[in-house]
């Protein structure tokens, strides 16, 4: 609790070119073609929101919630199709990890509401 608030303090008292990463960068307006695409990449987002939320409310929300891990997998996935570096071993084993926990908690409410 007190990190958070000296390490904050702090870095509003280095100037902003000494950051080790560009968060300050000079804005540039964006052209016809990249509006086109934030304007597509907002209308996607609106709908996947809208039918997630159809989703979890028709359906076994446990189930949707286990399937749903496989976002982790494809944000990777596309993440290196754009250029990224491919996640560590470990981070990899995180991952299913992650999705397996998911899936196995969906499975043992099955389990459990059968018995």
């Amino acid at each position: 609790m007190l990190s958070g608030s000296i390490l904050s303090l702090l870095t509003q008292l280095m100037p902003y070119e000494s950051y080790p990463i560009a968060l300050f960068a000079p804005f540039v307006m964006p052209n016809l073609q990249e509006w086109g695409l934030i304007l597509g990449l907002g209308i996607v987002s609106t709908y996947a929101q809208i039918y997630l939320t159809k989703a979890y409310s028709l359906g076994n929300p446990p189930m949707i919630g286990a399937i749903s891990y496989i976002t982790i997998f494809m944000a990777t996935l596309a993440g290196i199709i754009l250029g990224d570096q491919v996640p560590h071993g470990l981070v990899v084993i995180g991952m299913i990890c992650i999705a397996c926990g998911g899936i196995l908690a969906a499975f043992s409410r099955k389990i459990k509401k059968a018995k």
